[in-house]
């Protein structure tokens, strides 16, 4: 009847000697069955599974070794006290026929070590055949990255062609921008000397007589002189500390120059008779913007 073994069982067995011929005598099981058993009783311990195995393996090897030196009672299939009465005759015809062949000592020791070895051979192979498949996979994978390894140099040669294009029309479009920046320059200097003569050409010369005439320095030029408030200026700079070394018709003609220079939109440009005058118009001029 077959027993269901467990891990106390099959412990007990290992530690007892047992191989697989004496756990098939005890539970019912062939080396195939008890090979499953060991997996189930241990699936989740591989490598806890295949040591039991190894060690019932193991046993069985002392166990076939033990069988092969028990000391021989026959001779194929005939009792060993038989065999010393024979005549010679019928000995030969014993050793002759080959239907009453025994099997020859060691030979199951042999075998035995022959199965095992067939077995270490097929699980190598199906060993070697898993890691060739993984190697398989891993050849793939490095075929596709070398693709796209390839993909990435065709696209960096590709880019980088496009940068050095870039960067020699850049570098003349700086050039052009220098170019451009340095007519630029002297655009805007000749522009302030055009102006400045500008300025000088629309600025109007007006002298301030001793006498006390306005007028503009050039005869030719007409130009309206608004002297509004000159009288009431006047009051105001007899008194001034700056007028004080001036005569009379000079600080009235300075009161009428200050209020003509305040009336118009006109730039002026302002001589006087003398020195004194001019220090005066300059020190009031200055005077009236601060207090603007």
């Amino acid at each position: 009847m077959e027993m269901t073994i467990d891990r106390k069982g099959l412990k007990l067995g290992i530690k007892n000697g047992f191989g697989f011929r004496e756990f098939q005598e005890k539970y019912g099981m062939d080396k195939e069955q008890m090979q499953n058993a060991v997996m189930v009783l241990y699936k989740n311990n591989k490598d806890t599974a295949e040591t039991l195995l190894r060690d019932i393996a193991k046993n069985e090897k002392k166990r076939v070794k033990e069988r092969a030196k028990q000391p021989v009672t026959e001779y194929k299939g005939v009792p060993i006290s038989e065999i010393k009465s024979m005549s010679l005759s019928e000995f030969m015809t014993l050793e002759n026929d080959d239907e009453s062949k025994e099997e020859i000592p060691g030979k199951i020791l042999l075998e035995s070590e022959i199965r095992d070895l067939e077995e270490q051979a097929v699980k190598l192979e199906t060993e070697r055949k898993r890691w060739l498949a993984k190697h398989h996979d891993s050849a793939e994978e490095m075929g596709r990255l070398e693709e796209e390894l390839e993909s990435l140099r065709e696209k960096i040669v590709t880019l980088k062609r496009k940068y050095n294009n870039l960067a020699e029309r850049d570098a003349k479009i700086i050039e052009k921008a220098n170019e451009a920046l340095e007519k630029q320059h002297e655009v805007k200097a000749e522009l302030e000397e055009k102006r400045r003569k500008l300025d000088e050409m629309l600025k109007i010369v007006i002298c301030a007589y001793t006498d006390g005439a306005i007028a503009p320095m050039d005869e030719s030029v007409t130009v309206n002189l608004d002297d509004t408030g000159a009288d009431t200026l006047y009051q105001e700079l007899v008194n001034r500390e700056e007028c004080q070394e001036l005569k009379m018709r000079e600080i009235r003609a300075l009161s009428k120059l200050l209020k003509i220079v305040e009336n118009s939109t006109l730039e002026f440009e302002v001589v006087c008779d003398t020195a004194e005058m001019e220090a005066a118009y300059h020190a009031l001029a200055v005077s009236a913007d601060s207090t603007k």
